[in-house]
């Protein structure tokens, strides 16, 4: 999750992670894109600290929603490198329940390799 000065949708969007109703283990990588005061860093970070919920927080150095993706994608295949999906979303988007497993569900059902929709 890419976040850039919105440490309070931060927070939000990570609560609706950890209400996803599924069993698949998964982990939050949050991808901080303000290198210098790190809002969205510093909201996230207790959270990951506490073991709330499994993840880390990045700082992605170079500004811009492709650096930050570029960095998480690095950063997912280094720590995690048997995962099997990898899913995307924003710092400014709320996931339904059922989000993660619904889209992994149709990434296996179909064989793609790429699923997208609505959060």
């Amino acid at each position: 999750m890419p976040t850039f000065k919105r440490p309070e949708q931060v927070l939000e969007t990570l609560a609706s992670l950890r209400a996803q109703q599924t069993g698949r283990r998964f982990a939050v990588i949050v991808m901080e894109n303000e290198a210098e005061a790190r809002a969205g860093a510093k909201a996230a970070l207790p959270l990951f600290e506490r073991g709330e919920m499994p993840g880390l927080v990045i700082i992605a150095h170079e500004r811009g929603n492709c650096s930050a993706y570029n960095a998480g994608w690095q950063t997912a295949i280094l720590q995690f490198p048997n995962f099997r999906h990898l899913l995307v979303i924003d710092d400014d988007e709320i996931a339904d329940p059922q989000w993660l497993e619904r889209m992994c569900r149709a990434a296996e059902t179909l064989g793609a390799d790429i699923v997208g929709g609505p959060q």
